[in-house]
């Protein structure tokens, strides 16, 4: 285990299938060493699934993306990640799950449980168009960023795009940004960040109601990034 602990030390959290051979024993080994082990580009049956989380994992990567759908006789993954783990998470764009299902989706997974990805590609924030990947050029097509065969690339939207989608959806402000923060925080069990409180690193941005940009803030003092809007001014993050 003490091998374990240095060569997993510097890993956060692994996505895998527990339904591969030695995936539930890599499951109970990333657990003992404290790094997240979450279950994601899985065909996993809701039983193997499930023994997955009792063994430790914490998380799911994306769901519903890179897995079997949710059938009513055989829940599969997202099923099993529904009922026992204990935090899911969802890319909020509206194109990876449709819209009109992220407010059921959220309440089902629950607030304390929700955890917001961008899954976003390089190009995401930014005019880029195409981008070189490992299986070919992603384009933009639309609202979507494609693979050369058509399929679902990644997202075009960074973290603060998927809340303002969140919320655009019909998902409570509070439950967006607990999932794009605190709940995010928890998982990694880092406890100094997360959250306003006295102590904690004071990274975080200042957006408007309506999902604009409008500050960023790093040890509390002012950032600007390359190409952020200077303070005062306003981005859209639903164009």
């Amino acid at each position: 285990m003490e091998d374990d602990r240095e060569a997993w030390g510097a890993v956060r959290a692994v996505t895998l299938a527990p339904e591969l051979a030695g995936g539930l024993e890599l499951v109970r080994r990333l657990a003992g060493v404290g790094t997240v082990a979450s279950v994601g580009h899985t065909d996993a049956d809701a039983a193997v699934a499930t023994e997955a989380y009792e063994a430790g994992a914490r998380s799911t990567t994306h769901l519903f993306s890179g897995m079997p759908p949710l059938h009513h006789r055989a829940p599969g993954p997202v099923g099993a990640a529904l009922i026992s783990a204990p935090f899911i998470e969802l890319i909020c764009d509206g194109i990876h799950v449709d819209a009109r299902l992220l407010p059921p989706i959220a309440r089902a997974i629950g607030g304390d449980r929700l955890v917001l990805v961008s899954d976003a590609l390089p190009l995401a924030g930014s005019r880029l168009r195409r981008v070189s990947m490992p299986g070919g050029t992603a384009r933009i097509q639309g609202d979507r960023a494609v693979d050369p065969d058509g399929s679902l690339a990644g997202s075009r939207l960074l973290l603060d795009g998927m809340v303002a989608r969140a919320v655009h959806s019909g998902i409570p402000l509070s439950i967006a940004l607990r999932a794009a923060t605190e709940n995010p925080a928890r998982l990694l069990d880092l406890r100094d960040r997360g959250t306003l409180t006295p102590g904690a690193i004071a990274d975080f941005v200042v957006m408007s109601r309506g999902g604009r940009l409008k500050r960023v803030l790093a040890g509390g003092a002012e950032a600007q990034p390359d190409g952020l809007p200077g303070p005062g001014s306003s981005r859209p993050l639903l164009a």
